[in-house]
């Protein structure tokens, strides 16, 4: 099987796998509202590591990237200004993105957070909002790029940019009224 076609299935199925893994939610202000801790234990389970980079030393990508961060790190951070940035280097025409045309008018608005979840493949997998059509729920993955030797992240990459089936209820009063009771989550 050619390589390229066994990573679109990979990252497809662990995209989907993902978004079902985080369905199980019961209300709107619970995805909001929920901690990093609460996610964590719902969304985890605990296995050994079969890489082994323990053994030699060695910390893993995403290790690298996300090892020590707390609850502000998860809520705020530069993998959410990376998909700020690509839909502002998009509307500057310095970039070319067949997947962002269809939603060009949704997108020029402000978005938060709704969801993130750590991808395999490195980064993060998040779904985003928008203020302006709150009902639409987006998927993205950032990938972080890092330097191996120095072990930092270097740079952010914005890959793809999913409509997904599943529909929010709320409107744009009612998101407002959410961030305004919960100032520490960001409008992008």
């Amino acid at each position: 099987m050619d390589i390229r076609i066994f990573l679109i299935i990979l990252i497809s199925a662990a995209m989907v796998g993902s978004y079902r893994g985080n369905s199980r939610r019961n209300s709107n202000t619970d995805i909001l509202a929920m901690t990093v801790r609460d996610t964590a234990a719902e969304d985890s389970v605990q296995v050994e590591d079969s890489t082994g980079a323990a053994q030699f030393g060695t910390r893993t990508l995403n290790e690298i990237r996300f090892d020590g961060w707390t609850g502000e790190d998860w809520i705020d951070n530069d993998y959410y200004r990376c998909i700020r940035k690509t839909f502002e280097d998009y509307f500057a025409g310095k970039i070319e993105r067949e997947d962002f045309d269809k939603y060009r008018d949704i997108i020029s608005g402000k978005f938060v957070l709704w969801d993130y979840s750590v991808f395999l493949l490195g980064g993060l997998i998040v779904r985003i909002v928008f203020i302006d059509n709150p009902t639409l729920l987006f998927e993205t993955w950032v990938y972080g790029l890092v330097d191996e030797e120095k072990e930092e992240v270097v740079g952010y990459e914005m890959h793809g940019l999913t409509l997904l089936d599943q529909k929010t209820s709320f409107t744009t009063e009612s998101l407002l009224e959410l961030l305004e009771e919960h100032p520490e989550y960001k409008m992008y």
